[in-house]
């Protein structure tokens, strides 16, 4: 079973890289995404109040945040793997982000933005850690709790976080689709690898 759930989550991370590099390559060459005309619809229907709703719920991708909770998950929940994995992954997402942000230089979308950022635009750090925080939480969540209607709500819930953030971004302005899409795809072999290093470290 073990073997099998390695060669899974392998053949999983090998896939999403591969998606992620083909993203990549697209934009490097400067590829006109048809995915890119979502931004024009959500910006269509931008108004006062989204857009507080909006500035509230990109917070939940902030590096700052997650960081912050992985930190306390750290210090307070009992099993300390939990924190460990949460911020091994955030970590190495991280870095990777930054590196391949400020490697590819894709410029942010110009349409009007509701809230300011700097720096570049590929892949999202918002989407790719969302993604990496949560999809570890979902994976300690499924291992660790017994109630399935639990289990159940708190993956959907994880998963929906995950994907607000991703809009949340669009709809602020801030990211193009395909630079959520691509930090998903990045943000999937880090779930992946982090999980197979906790396996790894429990057999040591």
């Amino acid at each position: 079973m073990k073997q099998n759930k390695k060669t899974i989550l392998t053949i999983v991370s090998i896939i999403s890289l591969i998606g992620f590099i083909v993203f990549l390559i697209l934009v490097v060459n400067k590829y006109n995404f048809k995915m890119d005309k979502f931004n024009e619809t959500l910006m269509n229907g931008r108004n006062s109040y989204l857009n507080v709703i909006f500035r509230i719920l990109t917070y939940f991708g902030s590096s700052v945040l997650l960081f912050a909770s992985a930190i306390l998950m750290l210090i307070f929940v009992k099993n300390k793997k939990v924190g460990f994995g949460l911020l091994g992954g955030l970590a190495g997402a991280s870095l990777l982000n930054l590196l391949i942000k400020y490697t590819v230089r894709r410029p942010r979308p110009t349409m009007p933005m509701v809230i300011k950022e700097i720096g570049y635009s590929f892949p999202s750090a918002h989407a790719m850690l969302s993604f990496v925080f949560f999809g570890l939480l979902i994976y300690f969540v499924l291992k660790n709790i017994n109630k399935k209607w639990l289990k159940i709500s708190l993956t959907v819930l994880f998963s929906l976080i995950v994907i607000i953030v991703g809009v949340s971004r669009i709809y602020l302005g801030v990211h193009f689709t395909s630079d959520i899409i691509a930090g998903y795809l990045l943000g999937l072999p880090v779930v992946c690898i982090t999980i197979l290093s906790l396996d790894a470290i429990k057999k040591s």
